[in-house]
């Protein structure tokens, strides 16, 4: 899948992926948060390739996504914040799809309640936060 992009969406691929797992190696985390972490980082490309190659987040994705983050929840302990945070994402993108008029799609919403399942309640406001931030500086 990633041999299709051009070289240029390749290496900003990678560099991403070294910066994410960089970033995790910094953390002050246990084995398994580590491992937690880089699979969601790989997890969240895989998701933007295949969002960027065909400007659709696929229902597959999103239930790995899910399915995977809630395993994982539950081997951690965390599965009430995990629930919490799919709901907070997913509400908060359906009402800015019914806000935008679909200018957001239902695979984004479905998207915002996998990777709050990751993040939980607190994680998944500061990302899209962020994410809305960058968005605004971009345009």
């Amino acid at each position: 899948m990633i041999c299709y992009l051009p070289l240029r969406a390749r290496i900003i691929i990678v560099l991403l992926l070294v910066l994410m797992l960089f970033g995790l190696s910094m953390a002050d985390l246990d084995h398994l948060e580590l491992v937690r972490g880089g699979l969601f980082c790989v997890l969240l490309l895989v998701m933007a390739v295949i969002d960027f190659r065909t400007g659709l987040l696929p229902d597959k994705g999103n239930l790995y996504l899910a399915g995977l983050g809630l395993m994982m929840a539950g081997v951690m302990g965390e599965a009430q914040d995990a629930l919490l945070g799919a709901l907070l994402g997913a509400a908060l993108l359906f009402a800015l799809r019914t806000l935008s008029r679909g200018g957001i799609g239902l695979g984004d919403v479905k998207y915002a309640a996998a990777f709050g399942i990751w993040l939980g309640w607190q994680g998944t406001l500061l990302a899209l936060a962020l994410s809305f931030a960058l968005g605004a500086c971009l345009a």
